[in-house]
C-alpha cells in the first residue's frame, strides 16, 4: 500500500481531499445559493453604507478617509464571510456593528477620528481576548445554571 503512494503521487490522501473539496464547493455553487449571496450583499451593502457616510460627515471626514473606512468595513467582512464559509460550509457572515455606526454619528461630531479609531480597536481587542480566554463562555454557563 506504501509503495502505491509512493509511485503515483496522485492518489495522495491530500490530493483526493483537495478534488473532493474542489468538487463539493462546485456543487454548491448553484443558481439558487449565488442568487441569494447576491441579494444578500446588495441588501447588506446599501442600507449600512449610508449610516457610515452619515457618520463620516458628522466627523467631517475627508472622501478618502471615507472611502476607507468602507472599503475596510466591507472588505474585512468579505473576507471573513468567505474564509468562514469555505471552512464551515454554511454561510456565516464577518459584519460590523451597524447600531455601532450609528452610534459613531454622535460620538464623531465630538470626539476626534483619531481616538475614536483607537477606541474601536481597544474595544475589538477586549472582546477578542475575552473570547479566546473563554471568560464570556464561563459566564454565560454560570448564569445558565442559577436560571
Amino acid at each position: 500500500m506504501q509503495n502505491q503512494t509512493l509511485e503515483n503521487p496522485d492518489t495522495s490522501p491530500t490530493t483526493d481531499s483537495s478534488a473532493s473539496w474542489l468538487k463539493s464547493l462546485m456543487q454548491a455553487l448553484n443558481v439558487k445559493s449565488v442568487s441569494a449571496g447576491v441579494v444578500a450583499a446588495l441588501f447588506g451593502c446599501s442600507g449600512p453604507a449610508l449610516i457610515v457616510i452619515s457618520a463620516a460627515e458628522a466627523g467631517n471626514l475627508s472622501n478618502g478617509q471615507t472611502v476607507a473606512w468602507l472599503l475596510a468595513i466591507y472588505f474585512v467582512g468579505g473576507l471573513i464571510s468567505l474564509i468562514m464559509a469555505l471552512r464551515y460550509r454554511q454561510p456565516i457572515t464577518g459584519a460590523y456593528s451597524i447600531p455601532g455606526a450609528a452610534i459613531m454619528i454622535g460620538a464623531l461630531a465630538t470626539i476626534p477620528f483619531t481616538e475614536a479609531v483607537g477606541a474601536f480597536i481597544m474595544s475589538g481587542a477586549i472582546v477578542l481576548l475575552l473570547g479566546v480566554s473563554g471568560v464570556i463562555g464561563r459566564i454565560m454557563s454560570l448564569s445558565l445554571i442559577h436560571i
